[in-house]
């Protein structure tokens, strides 16, 4: 595993100590990786961890393949396309349904396509500056994270057609966002809950109120900068994940997932 995360650490530019912090909380497991080696350990991985999702009144198991990376070295020798044909050959027979991918780049999209993956998520952005707080915000502890979940899970999770996280994958998301604080936060205004990434402006994702404007307004106010929502959109928006159906089931709706805006 020390090996793994020296090439994820090379690949990502994530620090060492944050990649053991993600082993630390469960959300880096060994069991959940896949890996071509080579004479001196990894060559190529990647991560597979399994979701929940329900297709109008249907409950299926998706794949999320996350963390995949090769070598710099060992690039451009189709180490890459050789591990993720033996991933997914395993994950279909692992029990899912599904495998989901966010590309990184808009060229990994034709990459991802090779492999029968669909574009199959969307996202649009608003932005939002304000001087006045409607809200009180106040960041989010850890210890705090469970009370939420009972809302979170109702915002997401009863939705038809949803990808959404269990409890303990929930918490994992606050506990990573607020490993490093200058950067992630999770925020509150006491009700409802955003994740935030700090920059010249703040990138706000996973609300759990319908109604983002006054949040996002608060937000601005607080930290004084611009605010920018991602949101779910149809086909009009900005493509932002894929997804390959193990049973070759075609026409896919309008999905939204939390996890793909992550």
């Amino acid at each position: 595993m020390e090996k793994i995360k020296k090439l994820l650490s090379d690949s990502f530019c994530d620090p060492v100590n944050y990649l053991d912090y993600l082993e630390e909380i469960g959300f880096l497991k060994p069991e959940e990786a896949f890996c071509l080696n080579g004479d001196d350990g990894p060559v190529s991985v990647l991560f597979a961890k399994k979701y929940p999702i329900n297709i109008g009144a249907e409950r299926f198991t998706a794949d999320y393949i996350f963390y995949a990376a090769t070598d710099e070295s060992q690039r451009h020798k189709g180490h890459m396309s050789a591990l993720i044909h033996s991933a997914l050959s395993s994950l279909k027979t692992g029990g899912g349904d599904f495998a989901v991918v966010i590309p990184a780049t808009k060229a990994l999209f034709g990459f991802y396509s090779q492999f029968g993956f669909k574009t199959a998520f969307y996202c649009e952005s608003r932005e939002f500056y304000s001087e006045k707080a409607d809200r009180e915000i106040s960041v989010l502890s850890a210890d705090e994270a469970g009370k939420f979940y009972g809302k979170y899970y109702d915002f997401y999770g009863k939705r038809k057609n949803t990808l959404f996280k269990t409890e303990e994958i929930f918490c994992q998301s606050v506990k990573e966002n607020l490993f490093d604080t200058e950067n992630y936060s999770v925020l509150s205004d006491g009700e409802n809950i955003a994740f935030a990434s700090f920059g010249e402006k703040i990138v706000l994702r996973e609300f759990t109120d319908e109604n983002v404007k006054p949040f996002a307004s608060s937000v601005s106010a607080k930290y004084a900068r611009p605010v920018s929502v991602r949101l779910p959109s149809e086909k009009n928006g900005e493509p932002l994940g894929m997804i390959l159906s193990y049973c070759g089931k075609a026409g896919f709706p309008p999905l939204f997932t939390d996890n793909m805006l992550n």
